[in-house]
């Protein structure tokens, strides 16, 4: 199983990012069911979604 944390989730966000780009491509050898996020790294990105829209 693979563990993405938040800056991973940040990186795959970021279409143009280098980081993204190597990550996509080592993701591509993996079945899709052997990846996950945590909850907090999903609570986390909640949170920055959120603080951008109360601005």
């Amino acid at each position: 199983m693979i563990l993405l944390d938040t800056d991973h989730i940040s990186f795959l966000q970021r279409p143009d990012s280098r980081e993204g780009a190597i990550l996509r491509s080592r993701m591509e050898a993996i079945p899709v069911d052997d990846v996950a996020v945590t909850i907090v790294s999903a609570f986390e990105q909640l949170k920055g979604w959120l603080n951008l829209i109360g601005r």
